[in-house]
């Protein structure tokens, strides 16, 4: 008679354990790969796991069944993100020792129609280690959701990579001072760490001899790490002072005259960081226009030309970096502008006009500013 009782409570557990009791016979193999984010000043020291529940990561649906089932990482949580990490972010004693404490990471699934989803949350904080304290920079609380269209696993696995990599893009837009110095260091000078910057630019026209002053103002597009795309747009005054111009006289005479021009300028371009051995510096395209009036003096042969208009150009803007400060963010840049012109410009006398592409030339100069943010 015992022996039934027993047999029969031990039935009773084991069918409560099948029941009410999840399974996590799932796991998600957290494979490393390469993250690129740009050469940064820091490596994943360690892994914190604050979490409340350290037992599993989630809850989601069984794909034969649509049971649900508890899912874990086939590692320890701390383990599987300095594994993943581990490629992108070694150890390197020239740079800083960043800590995660995870505060909270799971994983659902939503399924209401029409689409299933993966979905993960997340709250990371990343510290240092200063003195002997465990000191937060910045705590990203993010969530992503990712349509599963195939394999739950799959798409899980996914989400969590995606969210961890979104973490540290977070992390360094968000122009956290580790040491307090007026110097971000998670961005080296390989990469271009400022969002906005505004200078003043003196340039020489190689064939017009003359002197191109601006203030730019450059701004990146870009929300996340290295701001590698970016526009700009200057306002700038141009002048030439009796340069010698020659003028073909029908059908086939060459006079020389002295032209004279002031000219407001404007432009905007996209440009995009490049890096070539120790140059570095920014490329890009964009449209200069040229607010002008001039003239051509071709005494004593012909008369004086006068000409007033507003002509555009295509503009090749090229710019190489030659120092910035860390503590302040003053810049010194060279710059090279080719100047493509797309149409003619005009002078008139009484009975005549002249035509010709003024400004087609290449523009070399400097540039001195200074970032904003």
């Amino acid at each position: 008679m015992n022996r039934s009782i027993l047999f029969f409570i031990s039935i009773l557990i084991s069918f409560h354990s099948l029941c009410f009791s999840y399974n996590y016979d799932e796991v998600i193999k957290l494979r490393s790969e390469l993250i690129d984010i740009g050469n940064v000043n820091f490596y994943v020291k360690d892994v914190i796991d604050s979490r409340l529940n350290k037992d599993f990561i989630g809850i989601i649906k069984e794909e034969q069944f649509g049971v649900e089932i508890g899912i874990n990482f086939e590692k320890r949580l701390r383990d599987s993100f300095l594994g993943y990490f581990l490629k992108s972010f070694p150890k390197e004693s020239n740079k800083v020792p960043l800590i995660l404490d995870i505060k909270e990471f799971k994983i659902k699934e939503n399924n209401e129609h029409p689409k299933r989803k993966a979905v993960v949350e997340s709250k990371i904080v990343f510290c240092i280690m200063k003195n002997g304290e465990l000191i937060n920079l910045y705590e990203a609380d993010l969530h992503n959701e990712t349509n599963i269209d195939g394999s739950s696993i799959e798409a899980h696995e996914f989400n969590i990579k995606k969210i961890l990599r979104d973490s540290l893009f977070s992390l360094i837009s968000s122009s956290t001072d580790v040491f307090h110095t007026g110097e971000s260091v998670f961005l080296s000078d390989d990469d271009f760490s400022w969002t906005k910057t505004d200078e003043i630019c003196v340039n020489y026209g190689v064939f017009s001899e003359g002197v191109l002053m601006k203030y730019r103002v450059e701004n990146t597009n870009e929300n996340y790490y290295r701001h590698k795309y970016s526009y700009n747009v200057d306002l700038g005054y141009y002048s030439v002072t009796n340069k010698d111009i020659e003028v073909k006289y029908y059908p086939d005479y060459i006079k020389t005259g002295k032209l004279s021009l002031n000219a407001i300028t404007t432009s905007f371009c996209l440009q995009r960081y490049f890096k070539a051995g120790a140059l570095k510096g920014k490329v890009g395209a964009g449209i200069t226009g040229f607010l002008y009036n001039g003239s051509i003096d071709m005494s004593p042969f012909d008369f004086t030309y006068r000409g007033t208009s507003f002509d555009f150009n295509f503009d090749i803007p090229v710019e190489i970096v030659f120092s910035k400060n860390k503590t302040n963010g003053n810049m010194f840049k060279m710059n090279f502008d080719l100047l493509i012109p797309l149409s003619k410009n005009r002078f008139y006398s009484e009975n005549d006009v002249i035509e010709g592409y003024l400004f087609r030339d290449i523009f070399l100069g400097f540039s001195i500013g200074r970032t904003l943010e």
